[in-house]
């Protein structure tokens, strides 16, 4: 694939500045890839790692914006953690990226791991889930208030499926525990795709899960979103299932549940020791990335927010992030010893 200089592109703290690239001014980086790439998906094919990964993957390809050939790899065992090892002792390879969400900095808090965030390289966060309290289109809940309701009647009584266990999916579980008084039966998938199918096959009674990963079984009908852990609707109008739109899903607050916003981070790290050039080279083809009609297409079509973050600001949010999951983790008594 060919790498392709746009009109020379700013630095990325330029464009914030000033929002404008000069045409005379040189791009931030002045190294390329000398090698193949991998991709490494942290998760198994199919589920929102994968989609996110491939998206980045066709956007970059599609559009000439690498010369070296590109190739995925999962590897996504161990809840992830198996990508991120081993993104880890490629320490110095500029030719490696992980491709995960918030569980780079989440699963150390409850695990001892083999690796330690801090030694990886944060490149950026891409884009954020929202998430989505899905139920079974069979359940007799067609509101939060009712499937509340349920759930107070019989504790731990109702079951809800999520990705992986003390990951994002159990800990918005336990968000919801928290605010509404209630209890449920937390039941751990391999992945928040696996997590879909169980749910459309009554498996369980709900689950917690992103917008595209129950998407099909949304339009297949088995399944129902009531609400968005989100500050406003979702953007997007365009019909998706059952006449809907992402944007008629109401939010959590509006339907009485005291959640306003719990966010998902795509995000992509590198190995540590990188050299000069290496890391603000694959930031400025991030930054190409989200300009693509291809990264456009896949945010529409998958419910995402596209906010790309990089360098202080990606630093700042894991450390806020990596805070707020403290003290959930504390009460949840998950937090490792």
């Amino acid at each position: 694939m060919k790498f392709v200089n746009k009109v020379q592109f700013c630095s990325l703290a330029a464009m914030v500045a000033v929002g404008v690239c000069s045409a005379s001014t040189p791009g931030l980086a002045d190294w390329a890839p000398e090698k193949d790439v991998e991709f490494v998906a942290t998760s198994k094919p199919g589920g929102g790692t994968d989609r996110f990964t491939r998206a980045i993957h066709s956007a970059i390809k599609n559009n000439n914006l690498v010369k070296k050939d590109i190739r995925v790899v999962y590897q996504g065992a161990a809840n992830g953690t198996q990508g991120l090892v081993y993104i880890d002792q490629n320490a110095g390879n500029p030719h490696k990226l992980a491709f995960a969400t918030s569980q780079v900095w989440m699963l150390p808090l409850t695990s001892k791991l083999g690796y330690d965030r801090k030694d990886l390289t944060p490149l950026a966060a891409m884009a954020f889930d929202e998430f989505i309290i899905w139920v079974n289109a069979d359940r007799p809940y067609d509101t939060v208030a009712e499937f509340l309701e349920a759930a107070r009647k019989n504790p731990k009584g109702i079951k809800v499926g999520g990705g992986k266990s003390k990951d994002a999916d159990h800990v918005f579980t336990k968000l919801i525990e928290a605010r509404a008084g209630v209890q449920f039966t937390y039941v751990p998938y391999k992945g928040g795709a696996e997590a879909a199918v169980q749910l459309a096959g009554g498996h369980v009674d709900a689950n917690t899960n992103n917008p595209a990963e129950n998407l099909a079984q949304w339009q297949a009908g088995k399944v129902v979103p009531l609400c968005v852990a989100s500050p406003t609707r979702m953007v997007n109008t365009g019909v998706v299932a059952q006449g809907k739109s992402w944007a008629d899903i109401p939010t959590c607050i509006e339907s009485g549940l005291d959640i306003k916003s719990f966010r998902f981070p795509r995000t992509v790290f590198m190995p540590g020791g990188l050299k000069d050039g290496q890391l603000s080279f694959w930031q400025d083809v991030m930054q190409q990335v989200v300009e693509t009609e291809e990264w456009k297409a896949y945010v529409s079509k998958s419910g995402l927010t596209s906010a790309l973050k990089v360098g202080d600001e990606f630093d700042a949010f894991i450390e806020d992030s990596e805070g707020v999951g403290t003290q959930i983790f504390e009460r949840a008594g998950w937090l490792k010893k």
